[in-house]
């Protein structure tokens, strides 16, 4: 465990309405109900781009749907994580490329500064990346809108 926590990894809550992911780079102790993922091999800014997109927090509810909580909350651990569908990107993919560079950018952007435009272009960039259409991103938006806060859902919409 001491050498987990002097690791950079992927720390994310154990309950949570909608997956949400942190990098820690320098190295802190994890509490109760937090989890982590270290020694990645995709870059780290890449995949906390995905866990923090509302694509990957739709799939997780619609495939953990038995692991739901009151509250719409959900129970998540990292064998969970490992289930979802992360696209792996192969070197002649040059489209898919670019758009996976453009999430490493945004999420480092909001691993410093939270912010709901680069939160949209994030999720935009996922949708690109994975093929969703139009139709589909409507559904998507308005499942998670609807499983998170009130508040929250209007801060998204605005």
């Amino acid at each position: 465990k001491q050498q987990l926590y002097r690791e950079p990894k992927i720390v994310f809550s154990g309950m949570c309405r909608r997956l949400k992911a942190a990098y820690d780079e320098q190295g802190c102790a994890l509490g109760v109900q937090v989890y982590a993922a270290n020694r990645l091999h995709l870059d780290p800014f890449y995949l906390l781009g995905l866990l923090n997109s509302k694509l990957l927090s739709y799939l997780f509810r619609e495939r953990f749907a038995a692991k739901r909580l009151a509250g719409g909350y959900l129970a998540i651990n990292k064998g969970q994580l490992a289930q979802l569908p992360i696209r792996m990107i192969g070197e002649r993919e040059t489209d898919a490329l670019a758009t996976q560079r453009k999430i490493v950018s945004l999420a480092k952007q909001l691993h410093v500064q939270d912010s709901p435009v680069l939160d949209a272009q994030l999720d935009e960039m996922v949708y690109r990346l994975y093929g969703i259409s139009a139709a589909e991103r409507q559904r998507i938006d308005a499942s998670v809108a609807e499983k998170i806060s009130p508040s929250r859902a209007k801060h998204l919409a605005a």
